[in-house]
């Protein structure tokens, strides 16, 4: 497991949370900070799935609702991978991720999902096989 406090960078209508070399991960299991060129802060947490997990804690809104989600992520697989993601320790919700051609190559994937008021918690996991590497998640401003 990968685990962050996350840190907002403003943006205009949205919030972005980044893995970055500013923040201490704890790992556990296969989930691990890797660096990347091509990712928004220098580093993506690969090797997720099998066990492994990234979790972003402290992903604030201010009102509860359905946000719009984007996912950056990083898939080489030739088929596309997949991983759970929950909220809040909820039930999870299946996302399909298409290949982005290279493990260095940012793809995004943007998905909606119940966040409450305040601080929330969003953890990206795959019980029987590896997701993608990811790079960060930016939140919609609102609910939409």
């Amino acid at each position: 497991m990968v685990s962050t406090t996350a840190a907002a960078v403003g943006l205009p209508a949205s919030n972005a949370y980044l893995l970055n070399h500013l923040w201490r991960h704890r790992l556990h299991e296969s989930g691990s900070t890797i660096a990347c060129s091509t990712c928004s802060g220098g580093e993506k947490v690969g090797f997720v799935g099998e066990g492994g997990t990234v979790t972003f804690n402290g992903v604030s809104v201010p009102s509860a609702g359905t946000y719009q989600v984007t996912i950056a992520y990083l898939d080489g697989s030739a088929t596309g991978r997949q991983a759970d993601v929950s909220v809040n320790g909820g039930s999870a919700q299946l996302v399909q991720f298409t290949p982005t051609g290279s493990f260095s190559t940012v793809g995004t994937v943007t998905v909606p999902l119940q966040l409450a008021a305040g601080s929330n918690t969003i953890e990206f996991s795959d019980p029987s096989a590896f997701a993608p590497d990811f790079d960060r998640i930016i939140v919609g401003a609102a609910p939409s």
